[in-house]
């Protein structure tokens, strides 16, 4: 998937294609974001977002100056609230059919629960919809939809009665996530960096890790991302959904950090050192084989499990 070859359509359930420089239809409400609202908002909704261009100019700025990038608000209010409602859906399912695997320390497959607290799975871009609703013993039922025919697949975990059903936005996946990261945000660091900082985006085969840190997990010890020379990996892009994690920062924004999982960078110039709270809508961009970073561990009074989307982008073959 290529953001710059596929083109969403130029009006449809009330929105136009933005990033071609149409005006978007008249709106009332406060909820919509770039011409679509919570009840509309599909892939395209990330696709088609001339915001995260914008957002990823100003994050490769920082990055070429100071090693590390963080930007704010990348996808907006009401998209990033629908992208995290959907990815923790996903994680509840996932949890589910038992496919999260303890986080490693490198390639080698070493891990250590000292050394790292939290659960990953991989997101290939062609994951489909997670819907999850109660039945009456309150166990719930967790069924994958398949988008491109409309039908489910999978079974229920459940010994009672249960109905799935489409959630309100049936296009927006977990997969459409790690599409939108592997080459949407892939083209527009390219774009945006030096030439050939970067492989070109037809490089990116690999997959998106999401990863998950429960309430009262440990964090993640001090290390880069790079195992050596024949590491290709340059950048480590990574996205927080995680809504309520900044509750409170309106009247006192020192609890920004009340429930720990920050992420601490160390560039280089050690002046340039950043701990960056895991908040909503972050999107945070560093050198892969140069920044030295950790997790912190994320405390017991989290209200909500710690989530990051992460993508390696790789130097061009030598």
């Amino acid at each position: 998937l290529s953001c710059e070859l596929v083109a969403p359509p130029q009006e449809r359930d009330g929105w136009k294609d933005q990033s071609r420089g149409n005006s978007p239809l008249t709106t009332t409400s406060d909820q919509r974001q770039e011409g679509f609202d919570d009840e509309t908002h599909t892939a395209w909704s990330l696709f088609a977002s001339a915001r995260v261009r914008a957002k990823v100019v100003v994050l490769c700025d920082q990055l070429a100056s100071n090693g590390v990038g963080v930007v704010d608000d990348v996808l907006g209010p009401s998209l990033a609230r629908a992208v995290s409602e959907t990815l923790t859906t996903h994680v509840a399912a996932v949890k589910q059919n038992g496919a999260f695997v303890k986080g490693q320390l490198d390639g080698t497959g070493r891990s250590n629960a000292g050394a790292r607290g939290d659960y990953v799975t991989w997101l290939s871009g062609d994951e489909g919809l997670y819907t999850r609703e109660g039945g009456t013993g309150g166990s719930g039922s967790n069924t994958l939809y398949d988008d491109t025919k409309g039908s489910t697949s999978g079974s229920s975990t459940s010994s009672t009665s249960t109905t799935s059903r489409r959630t309100s936005n049936p296009s927006l996946s977990a997969g459409a996530v790690a599409q939108w990261m592997r080459s949407c945000l892939g083209e527009y660091l390219i774009e945006s960096l030096p030439p050939n900082t970067l492989a070109p985006s037809d490089a990116y085969v690999t997959n998106a890790m999401l990863s998950v840190y429960t309430p009262g997990a440990p964090g993640f010890v001090p290390h880069t991302d790079c195992f050596g020379t024949d590491d290709l990996r340059r950048v480590t892009a990574v996205y927080y959904p995680n809504q309520t994690w900044a509750e409170g920062c309106e009247t006192d924004c020192e609890n920004e950090n009340a429930y720990g999982g920050e992420l601490v960078l160390r560039p280089n110039d050690l002046a340039k050192r950043r701990v960056v709270a895991p908040k909503g809508d972050r999107l945070v961009a560093f050198w892969s084989d140069e920044v030295e970073h950790e997790v912190l561990g994320v405390k017991k009074n989290a209200r909500a499990e710690r989530l990051a989307v992460s993508f390696w982008f790789l130097k061009p073959s030598p």
